[in-house]
């Protein structure tokens, strides 16, 4: 029985050794409001903003929780919608699940305060 025991227990450590270590969200899908941010085809896609979306590469490292990469936003012009490059900054605080997104658009800043799960409300805005 003993030697079942410590063999589990070996298993159990070597199974969670072997995790990635380097996955950046525990969950799949988070949001704030009318903001969700989940992946779409491959990326990141941070939507549910009147007019606008933003994308960017999955990350597979964040360390300490905090990671900076290059994006782009889609604002609709009234023909189409019009591609911006971003920077955006991340941060997972490991408190209570909470992952701080922040870009600048022109002279906005932006930051999401998101958490786990989808959207929670729709928001409908005109694009014209």
């Amino acid at each position: 029985m003993k030697k079942l025991k410590a063999f589990w227990w070996i298993t159990v450590l070597i199974v969670s050794g072997c995790q990635s270590q380097t996955d950046v969200f525990p969950t799949d899908t988070w949001s704030e409001g009318c903001v969700e941010l989940a992946t779409n085809q491959g990326e990141y896609r941070l939507s549910g903003m009147c007019c606008a979306y933003a994308v960017f590469p999955l990350i597979d490292k964040a360390p300490k929780g905090s990671f900076k990469v290059s994006g782009r936003y889609y604002s609709f012009n009234g023909v189409e919608y019009a591609s911006i490059p971003i920077e955006i900054t991340g941060e997972l605080t490991s408190k209570d699940p909470t992952l701080i997104l922040s870009y600048t658009v022109g002279s906005q800043s932006k930051v999401h305060r998101l958490k786990p799960g989808r959207a929670t409300m729709s928001c409908y805005c005109g694009c014209f």
